[in-house]
């Protein structure tokens, strides 16, 4: 099975606010965590869209003005929504051979 591709800048949904905390964010720019998320949900789980998963993320506390997805927003995002088996990792090795492995990939990164 294969991810889902919605992407964030969309224009169904990238201009769309959400209050958050410190603020309100759009998915187009910062909504990059909640959009990955549904990628995966949408095709492990059921088909959601961005704006349901980005909705829920403000409303949690999850994604912050300015900044995005907290780090752990991401695996809360996940196990809400349905999907239990996953690592999380800092290790570039563990990432490349989980790769290789053909497994998915959400990579929380900062600037």
């Amino acid at each position: 099975m294969k991810p889902a591709f919605y992407k964030q800048i969309d224009s169904r949904w990238s201009a769309k606010r959400y209050k958050c905390t410190g603020g309100t964010m759009s998915i187009g720019g910062g909504g990059c965590g909640p959009t990955s998320v549904c990628n995966v949900v949408s095709a492990l789980v059921k088909d959601t869209k961005p704006t349901t998963i980005m909705a829920y993320a403000c409303k949690k506390g999850y994604v912050i003005a300015n900044q995005g997805t907290t780090w752990d927003g991401i695996s809360k995002l996940l196990k809400h929504y349905g999907v239990t088996k996953f690592t999380v990792t800092y290790s570039p090795s563990k990432v490349k051979e989980s790769l290789k492995k053909g497994h998915w990939l959400i990579g929380v990164v900062g600037p």
